[in-house]
C-alpha cells in the first residue's frame, strides 16, 4: 500500500505557468482507501495563466489508468476570488470536461460557487455549491462548515454534506445528507488533555425503476488522548452507531453497534515507540474483540 507521486512547475513569464504530474497509487478510491490488488496511475499536465489578480484560466490533459481500463480527459476552467472585505472571500469556478477517449465518452460542465470567512480569529465558515451536468447525470453538491472558538480550551464545530444525483436517461436518484455537529478540547496550557466529541446524522435515499433504499444513520463518538509525559500517552474512544433501513414493500432493518478502544504509546527514542491496544465492538448480532 503506497501512493508515489512526482511533479514539476515551469513559469514561462510573471503570470503563466506550464505543469505536470505523475501520481501511483495501489487503489481505485484515493490515498485513503488503499486496498491490495488495484492499482492506479494518472498524469496531469496543463497550462495556467493569471488574467487579472484575481482571475485564472486553466487547461488540462488528464490521463487515467486502471488496470484494464483508460480514461483520457480534456479540461477547460477558469478560477475567481473575489475579496468582499477583509474577512470574506467569493469565489467562481467553472469548467467543462470533455472525453476523450477510453471507456467513457461521458462530456460534462461544472460550476460552482464558494464563500469563505479567514479573517476573525473567532470564527471560521466555508460554504460551497456545485452544479455538475453531463450527458448521463444531473448533480448538486453543497457544503456549509462553521468553526466557532469558545474560550481558549473548547471550540465548536458544525457541519453538513448534502449531494443529489439524478440520472438524465434512466429513472434513478440519489439523495444524501450528513450533519455533523461536535466539539473539540486542548489543554492550551499544559497541552495535556485533548478531546473530540461528535455527532453525525446520515440520511441516504436511492430509487430506481428496480429498486428502493431509505437509510437513516445515527453515530455518536468520543475521542480523548491524555499526554501523561513527554514520551507517555494514553488515549481512548467510545462511539455507538444506529442504523435503520427501509427496502420498500415492506421490508425494513435495524441495526447497531458499539465500539471501546483504547491505546497506549511510549517514545522510546526519536526513531522507536512502542504501543499496545485493545479494542472490543459489540453488537446485538454477535461481539469482535482485538488486542
Amino acid at each position: 500500500k503506497q501512493m508515489v507521486g512526482v511533479g514539476a512547475d515551469y513559469f514561462f513569464s510573471d503570470r503563466s505557468r506550464i505543469y505536470g504530474r505523475h501520481e501511483f497509487l495501489n487503489s481505485l478510491s484515493g490515498v485513503y482507501g488503499l486496498s491490495a490488488g488495484q492499482l492506479s496511475r494518472s498524469t496531469v499536465i496543463g497550462i495556467d495563466t493569471q488574467v487579472t489578480k484575481n482571475t485564472s484560466v486553466y487547461n488540462e490533459y488528464r490521463l487515467r489508468d486502471a488496470q484494464s481500463a483508460r480514461e483520457a480527459l480534456a479540461s477547460f476552467g477558469l478560477r475567481n476570488e473575489f475579496h468582499i472585505t477583509d474577512n470574506w472571500r467569493f469565489g467562481v469556478n467553472a469548467e467543462r470536461l470533455q472525453a476523450l477517449g477510453g471507456i467513457t465518452h461521458d462530456h460534462s460542465t461544472t460550476l460552482a460557487l464558494s464563500l469563505d470567512n479567514v479573517g476573525s480569529e473567532l470564527w471560521k465558515t466555508s460554504l460551497r455549491l456545485e452544479g455538475r451536468r453531463s450527458n448521463t447525470n444531473e448533480s448538486i453538491l453543497s457544503t456549509i462548515g462553521v468553526s466557532r472558538k469558545l474560550n481558549r480550551d473548547w471550540s465548536f464545530l458544525v457541519r453538513n454534506y448534502f449531494l443529489q444525483n439524478d440520472a438524465r436517461n434512466a429513472y434513478s436518484e440519489q439523495l444524501q445528507d450528513r450533519f455533523q455537529v461536535g466539539f473539540a478540547y486542548r489543554d492550551v496550557d499544559t497541552n495535556r488533555w485533548h478531546l473530540l466529541s461528535r455527532y453525525e446524522i446520515k440520511a441516504e435515499q436511492e430509487k430506481s425503476s428496480s429498486s428502493y433504499l431509505d437509510r437513516l444513520v445515527h453515530i455518536v463518538s468520543a475521542h480523548v488522548n491524555y499526554q501523561k509525559s513527554k514520551p507517555l500517552i494514553y488515549s481512548g474512544q467510545i462511539a455507538a452507531k444506529l442504523v435503520n433501513e427501509n427496502f420498500g414493500g415492506g421490508v425494513k432493518d435495524s441495526f447497531s453497534a458499539y465500539l471501546l478502544s483504547g491505546r497506549v504509546m511510549y517514545d522510546l527514542n526519536d526513531r522507536w515507540d512502542i504501543s499496545p491496544m485493545a479494542s472490543a465492538l459489540y453488537s446485538p448480532d454477535g461481539s469482535d474483540s482485538m488486542k
